[in-house]
């Protein structure tokens, strides 16, 4: 039983860091705008013939349930995987989960609030590299990016139990 309980943790803990994987694409994607880039860059006026003049937003706002939705998943998932692991490695799964969150909210909010409409015509490096120029720096932006780091850090830590085993292998070869 113990073999398939660390199977089970292994499968749980790969389902979890793909959450946070898929949490992360998501951020990246609200936060640069994606489907306002589509609309007003790459293909203007193109998809909302095909998909309606509103989607753009839709698609945002359903990017940005998605992104909770994937954080709470990893975080749940991750939990149930390093059970076994200690208190301590499960408490910085919690505070990966928190401090991602914080990192999205404080990054989202110094976005461009115009989008990409004003870049319409551009080519698509240009207006990529103008919406870029225009986020407002400040606090927000650097401790958003601070925050973010953070929780890449918390979540690849190791548990204690792993570090000795690799201090205790290290020493059996040499």
């Amino acid at each position: 039983w113990e073999a398939a309980a660390s199977v089970g943790s292994a499968l749980l803990a790969v389902l979890g860091y793909l959450a946070f994987l898929l949490a992360t694409a998501a951020a990246a994607a609200v936060i640069l705008a994606a489907p306002g880039f589509l609309e007003h860059i790459l293909a203007p006026g193109e998809l909302s013939s095909e998909l309606g003049s509103d989607w753009p937003d839709l698609t945002a706002k359903l990017l940005f349930i998605g992104v909770f939705g994937f954080i709470l998943f990893a975080c749940v998932t991750l939990l149930f995987a390093r059970r076994s692991s200690g208190f301590l490695h499960m408490m910085r799964v919690l505070a990966a989960c928190f401090l991602f969150s914080m990192a999205f909210l404080m990054i989202n909010d110094n976005k461009p609030r115009r989008g990409w409409a004003e870049f319409t015509g551009q080519q698509a490096a240009t207006a990529a590299n103008n919406y870029l120029d225009s986020f407002r720096d400040g606090e927000p932006l650097f401790f958003g990016t601070v925050f973010f780091a953070g929780s890449l850090v918390l979540i690849a830590w190791p548990s204690a139990q792993r570090r000795r085993r690799r201090a205790y292998a290290r020493e059996t070869l040499t």
